[in-house]
């Protein structure tokens, strides 16, 4: 069903299926929705600094960017089980959730950028030579942390770019 609702696309805001399946797990395991959403806001600011260098804007980083979101709504997710290694509660929910809207590779991969938002990286079984999931885990990790204290983080004059990486090219 995921790889429908991004083939066709899915409405925007808050009445998509998996948006709002989104919003029922984090309701259910009692996330805070308002500093989630300040979390997206700021990952998603962050990737579009990093999409930025490429040549175009399209659908499909549109739906990079939504799923981004979705995974900063859903960092939390594991914290009512346990403060202590919630990132790892919280991956292994999304992993067996059953979440209307959502393909199970969908699930997973919001469960490695939910386990991979915080500590060491070695415990994700990820594809390291994935750069969008690499810049998703990034950005998500960068938001979390300019957001610690549920508040409107100052972000003036923050500039993420990423360095060019051409193949054939000559060193400087």
């Amino acid at each position: 069903p995921g790889l429908l609702y991004d083939l066709f696309g899915e409405p925007s805001g808050q009445t998509g299926v998996r948006f709002k399946a989104v919003q029922s797990l984090a309701a259910k395991f009692g996330t805070d929705w308002v500093h989630g959403l300040r979390v997206g806001k700021v990952a998603h600011q962050l990737f579009n600094q990093l999409q930025t260098n490429l040549t175009s804007t399209n659908l499909a980083d549109e739906r990079l960017t939504r799923k981004l979101k979705w995974a900063a709504q859903l960092h939390e997710i594991g914290s009512q089980i346990s403060h202590s290694d919630y990132h790892k509660h919280g991956a292994y929910i999304l992993d067996h959730a059953d979440a209307p809207g959502f393909a199970q590779p969908e699930l997973h991969r919001l469960s490695l950028l939910v386990l991979g938002h915080r500590g060491k990286l070695r415990k994700l079984e990820a594809d390291f030579e994935d750069r969008v999931f690499i810049q998703q885990l990034m950005c998500l990790r960068l938001a979390i942390i300019f957001c610690p204290a549920r508040r409107e983080p100052d972000l003036k004059g923050l500039q993420l770019y990423r360095k060019s990486t051409r193949l054939n090219s000559s060193p400087p």
